[in-house]
């Protein structure tokens, strides 16, 4: 049988808890820094025009998913959520929503790059 006095069962206590306050701290740092997405990709049409950014962030402000901004806007020029501009048309060639867009051996698709 092992006996420990209260100062030792005191002391490994507060070793415990501050090894703990630690791991914890180190924890919300570590989230405050990392709180980048997770997938994030930018999106340019065949004439090199930025059109957003892919991204698990849907209120990001270069969003193609956030209708707010220009890029994710129904409304935006430069939006393929459009369905009037020249990148979210079905019928233009600078767009990802037309499904007869040309081949990329004559006209590149939109491209992804990742950041």
């Amino acid at each position: 049988m092992i006996f420990y006095n209260c100062e030792e069962i005191e002391q490994k206590l507060y070793k415990s808890r501050l090894m703990n306050l630690f791991l914890m701290v180190l924890l919300i740092i570590s989230l405050m820094f990392n709180f980048k997405d997770a997938f994030s990709a930018s999106l340019y049409a065949p004439d090199g025009t930025y059109l957003g950014e892919m991204t698990s962030n849907p209120m990001a402000i270069n969003s193609i998913s956030n209708p707010l901004t220009q890029y994710g806007s129904t409304l935006s020029n430069t939006s393929i959520n459009n369905p009037y501009s020249q990148y979210g048309s079905e019928l233009s060639n600078q767009s990802p929503n037309n499904p007869y867009a040309s081949t990329p051996a004559v006209e590149p698709p939109p491209s992804l790059y990742e950041q």
